[in-house]
């Protein structure tokens, strides 16, 4: 394969070494990119940034802090913060707000639908119903029910709520209050 000075620089950039190292890395690993970058790091070749680098799969982990020496050599890394160690007030509320979006993060993909006459009128996320059930609920289900009276139907859309049976159980709901109001109807021309 030939190597290109597309993928010398690439390689230069990643691992920080000369244009010779780098196309040396790449003519031994026949200009595969992945090859010559791990060959210079087993060369010990690579030079990483200062302040280099850590990856934790634990959440709120952090990299481990550097320790000075007091007789001048190197800094050692300190041991990284365990459980036992208070977190701070921002890493709370950080994870606090990860978790709350978490939660909340379906209810904005599902829908609530309202039909009328086979059109629909509005569509908005379920989230919004819940906050207006929840907050204004004298208003909101004297609504949901008048209009239901009136003829409206509701849906649910979206990823989590947009089945056949939930739909279906929206819709016999509908279909008996149509009744009730057939039935309601009849009883008052047969007085």
């Amino acid at each position: 394969m030939a190597i290109t000075l597309e993928d010398v620089e690439r390689l230069r950039e990643k691992a920080n070494v000369s244009y010779e190292e780098a196309k040396a890395a790449l003519e031994r690993s026949g200009g595969d990119l992945l090859d010559a970058l791990i060959d210079l790091e087993r060369q010990g070749k690579t030079k990483t940034p200062g302040g280099g680098g850590t990856y934790s799969t634990r959440a709120g982990a952090s990299a481990p802090r550097e320790t000075p020496r007091g007789d001048g050599r190197q800094p050692s890394p300190s041991p990284p913060s365990g459980g036992g160690q208070r977190r701070s007030l921002w890493d709370r509320l950080r994870e606090l707000l990860h978790t709350l979006f978490h939660a909340v993060d379906p209810s904005t993909h599902n829908r609530f639908e309202v039909w009328r006459q086979g059109r629909m009128v509005t569509s908005m996320p379920l989230l919004i119903l819940i906050i207006a059930v929840i907050a204004v609920s004298w208003i909101t289900v004297p609504l949901l029910i008048l209009g239901l009276l009136l003829g409206w139907r509701y849906q649910f859309s979206g990823p989590d709520l947009g089945r056949k049976d939930l739909n279906d159980a929206m819709d016999h709901m509908s279909r008996t209050v149509d009744d009730m109001k057939a039935q309601v109807r009849r009883s008052a021309r047969g007085k």
